[in-house]
């Protein structure tokens, strides 16, 4: 959860629709069919959107705050089979790390993209494109534009969310995952949090180290490095 609306009202989008979400996920039961599951997840979220929304209006000084999700459940279905459960708003990411190390982005991000890209192949291809960029010359036409933009997102929780972002599939055990906000993801390129990941000598020390690159890259001065972004930084790896 990435809170926005400055820094108190970031403080309280994030942090209260954490803590909303995560009391309620308990009341999806074990033995349901994953659709069942994903509408409760969904439901979850729309409803923490009408929770917030009634705390802001009790507070006009954060009037414009909200946050981010990216919300990874791991549900058992009545055969005993294990699904993700994933639900997301904004540009918080959930991604699996694949046996080699790379890693493939389960959500869509709701940024500035979709109005650029309808067709959902070609607006994956530039999110890829933008999501490695190292200067100026790995972009071209409204790709300049659109880096420079990836910060603003058009769904955030508080801001009247109908409709979030769901996935589920199959996982078996030893399947990992990412989850990050997007002080990870825009300071660093994909490559080099693979490469972090593979170098790590566990989740926990992949976690740190994502942390601490991004944090040292978001101190880097613009002119030297066109991705550092001083943001909010998150990672939390899962493994089944």
């Amino acid at each position: 959860f990435d809170g926005m609306g400055g820094y108190a009202g970031g403080a309280v989008a994030s942090q209260s629709t954490s803590e909303y979400i995560k009391n309620h996920l308990s009341e999806i039961p074990d033995g349901t069919n994953a659709e069942t599951a994903k509408d409760a997840l969904v439901k979850i979220i729309v409803d923490s959107d009408v929770s917030l929304r009634e705390k802001m209006s009790k507070s006009p000084e954060n009037s414009k705050m909200g946050t981010t999700a990216a919300i990874l459940k791991i549900h058992n279905d009545k055969e005993g089979k294990n699904w993700a459960i994933v639900g997301s708003v904004g540009d918080s990411r959930v991604c699996k790390i694949e046996e080699d190390g790379t890693i493939t982005q389960i959500t869509l991000d709701d940024d500035m993209l979709i109005n650029f890209y309808p067709d959902s192949k070609e607006r994956t291809r530039v999110a890829k494109k933008l999501a490695n960029a190292r200067s100026i010359e790995d972009l071209e036409g409204e790709e300049h534009f659109l880096f420079q933009k990836r910060n603003q997102i058009t769904a955030a929780i508080g801001h009247a969310v109908t409709k979030p972002n769901t996935y589920s599939f199959l996982v078996n055990k030893g399947d990992r995952f990412l989850i990050t906000s997007d002080g990870v993801h825009d300071n660093l390129t994909t490559e080099e949090i693979e490469e972090t990941i593979r170098q790590s000598a566990s989740l926990d020390d992949a976690s740190k180290n994502l942390v601490q690159k991004s944090f040292a890259r978001s101190k880097e001065p613009r002119e030297k490095e066109m991705r550092a972004k001083k943001d909010d930084i998150s990672a939390v790896l899962v493994e089944v």
